[in-house]
């Protein structure tokens, strides 16, 4: 996902909700708190809260497009 496609999905939301980043769909999944954001070179990181806790939700069931496989492919 590039920068400017992730802020034209932020921009039709509440400006005060809490990010959660999700992970771990097939073992999870589960969910951190989003701590901060880092550019590093080319790179532009979301770096989650240190603790990781399991959801009963599946956000991906909510995603428009195709599933990765495990693989990420």
């Amino acid at each position: 996902m590039l920068v400017k496609e992730l802020i034209e999905v932020l921009q039709d939301h509440d400006q005060n909700m809490e990010l959660t980043v999700v992970t771990d769909r097939y073992t999870g999944p589960f969910a951190v708190a989003l701590r901060g954001v880092v550019g590093t070179g080319s790179k532009i990181y979301l770096c989650g809260d240190y603790v990781a806790n399991k959801i009963d939700t599946d956000p991906w069931a909510e995603l428009d497009g195709p599933m990765y496989d495990e693989k990420g492919e």
